[in-house]
């Protein structure tokens, strides 16, 4: 009797696993997949039926144990302007794409062509001809360790990997692309050693499209605020019409209107160590 007791209790057992095996594999089996542009689409030309086809989605299998990492980056892969939010799962068989297209913000030289890449240097295209305009990305000139054969999707591996952060802090100053692509002419990256306290570090310099000059030093160090102190001096430079600086130099129109805006943190030690708010500007004639 207890044997078939126990019998009767594995058929039930199984045909419960049975049961729910099959409404996985039929009930959530994936199909239908859809995308929701959450922003306008400017340079993504392809249909959405094209798109969702390059993401190779596997329509057999079930929804709760698909690997959408896997799909998002074929999707990125195949479609450089398109950013993946998330692939949200929609009960019982369907995903939804949250989908935004990456911006165009920096142009960089190479093999004679140009790179246009997002503010996470994302290859979008690749150009043989670039103007150099407020409405077009900004011409960007520092080391990079190029791959022999660059491709459109790809991300490059970047020197300095805190320009990888630029686009962020501007965000943090209220600058959208548009505003920052205003502004920045050309930016150059370069490295130098600080006599100071015999450190290596990275600075910027960079042209306003009103050809004013700015160098940043120091910008793995406290850059928002660095940000923060350039948009202030740079809209409000000619207050200093008639001020006398700390060096005795009393500034007038004309040298300000070619001045060069210099910005630092005072200097960091074990024994002074500094707040991020500790950053300075000087102007130094051109």
């Amino acid at each position: 009797m207890k044997n078939k007791k126990l019998i009767i209790g594995l058929s039930v057992g199984l045909g419960i696993i049975l049961t729910l095996i099959i409404l996985i594999f039929t009930l959530f089996s994936l199909s239908t997949v859809q995308i929701d542009f959450r922003t306008s689409l400017n340079n993504i030309t392809a249909s959405e039926e094209e798109i969702v086809k390059s993401g190779k989605f596997n329509y057999k299998s079930s929804v709760l144990f698909s690997n959408k990492k896997k799909y998002i980056n074929r999707l990125e892969k195949n479609n450089p302007y398109l950013k993946v939010i998330n692939i949200e799962t929609k009960f019982p068989n369907k995903f939804i794409i949250h989908a935004k297209e990456r911006q165009e913000l920096y142009a960089i030289s190479y093999d004679g062509k140009y790179l246009i890449c997002d503010e996470e240097f994302k290859v979008l295209n690749i150009v043989n001809e670039y103007e150099n305009l407020q409405t077009n990305a900004i011409e960007l000139d520092f080391d990079c360790e190029f791959e022999d054969d660059i491709k459109t999707g790809e991300f490059l591996n970047l020197k300095y990997s805190i320009m990888k952060n630029f686009y962020s802090m501007n965000l943090l100053n209220n600058r959208n692309y548009n505003e920052i692509k205003s502004i920045f002419k050309k930016i150059s990256v370069f490295s130098y050693k600080n006599e100071k306290n015999n450190k290596k570090e990275v600075g910027i310099k960079f042209k306003t499209f009103d050809d004013r000059d700015v160098q940043i030093n120091n910008i793995e160090f406290s850059l928002e605020y660095k940000l923060q102190l350039f948009y202030s001096v740079y809209s409000s430079i000619y207050d200093n019409v008639g001020v006398t600086d700390a060096n005795g130099k009393t500034w007038t129109v004309e040298e300000l209107s070619s001045a060069i805006i210099f910005i630092d943190n005072h200097l960091i030690t074990k024994e002074s160590p500094r707040k991020k708010t500790d950053v300075y500007f000087l102007l130094k004639l051109n």
